[in-house]
């Protein structure tokens, strides 16, 4: 009763921070009464429809995040559609001005790790251009980190395995979901060899919803041609706090020489053209 009594006050929150008032809101609603609007936030309405309350957020124009959370504080478990393309635009909109003034390389994902924006001293770690950097939209991290693999189910690489093995672990709320089978069917092989050499490994193991877990501290490295030694960036990702089905990872420098580069290339990322951004950008 507790979490329910929490979940109208949430309601009630929004209402009064969109400046409406109860009468407003049965008006736009169409469908739900003043009373039943007033005992929701209040609790005396503790165990309501779902289509109710999704019919009365509709009415306040909410975050993804807000969705989420009413619907857990009512009982009801969330759902987290892969973003689409309205989606993405739109969020895109709002983080590519914070990508352009961080101090660090910095790209946004979604949870599903597509990559889908980065400022410019992104494009100079990844030493990309063009096409190449272009096909970086819409990939995933794990099929980047997968392509070189071994592909033979007779003869997999075994810390790939268990990453796999935790990859489904952390996903199997999503697996029967028949936008996850697309989007699976999209990544390909060699990922998929893996993925499904660990399904026997998954099949009596349960693991809580989560979409962003911190992990260890494992530097990424990158090689650049013109550099006697690779780059070394710790990754620390930052959920979007309207919506966390995405995510700005920044690659903060790891090393002395890493700090050394990034602060001599300052000025020249201020000034790199253009052309080496995303045209969606």
């Amino acid at each position: 009763m507790a979490e329910r009594t929490y979940g109208g006050r949430l309601l009630a929150l929004m209402r009064t921070d969109r400046g409406l008032t109860h009468e407003q809101v049965a008006l736009e609603s169409g469908m739900i009464a003043t009373r039943t609007i007033s005992n929701l936030e209040t609790g005396k309405s503790a165990f309501p429809k779902r289509e109710t309350l999704e019919n009365l957020l509709e009415c306040y124009d909410p975050t993804f995040n807000e969705v989420q959370q009413v619907l857990k504080a009512f009982g009801y478990l969330p759902e987290y559609p892969l973003p689409s393309g309205e989606d993405v635009d739109a969020m895109v909109e709002q983080v590519q001005p914070v990508l352009d003034v961080a101090p660090v390389p910095a790209y946004l994902v979604d949870f599903m790790t597509r990559i889908h924006a980065w400022n410019r001293k992104f494009v100079a770690v990844t030493g990309l251009v063009g096409d190449e950097l272009y096909s970086l939209l819409g990939r995933t991290i794990w099929e980047m980190a997968y392509e070189e693999a071994e592909a033979d189910p007779e003869n997999l690489n075994l810390d790939l395995l268990e990453e796999a093995h935790q990859m489904r672990l952390k996903l199997a709320i999503y697996i029967e979901e028949p936008w996850f089978k697309r989007f699976l069917k999209d990544v390909g092989e060699p990922f998929l060899t893996y993925w499904h050499a660990a399904e026997a490994l998954v099949l009596d193991e349960i693991q809580p919803m989560t979409l962003f877990e911190p992990e260890v501290l494992t530097p990424s490295i990158f090689i650049l041609q013109d550099l006697p030694h690779g780059l070394n960036f710790y990754p620390n990702e930052q959920p979007i706090p309207t919506d966390e089905r995405f995510r700005i990872c920044y690659l903060m420098p790891a090393d002395t020489p890493t700090m050394v580069w990034l602060e001599r290339h300052k000025i020249c990322f201020e000034c790199e053209p253009e052309t080496l951004m995303p045209q969606a950008l």
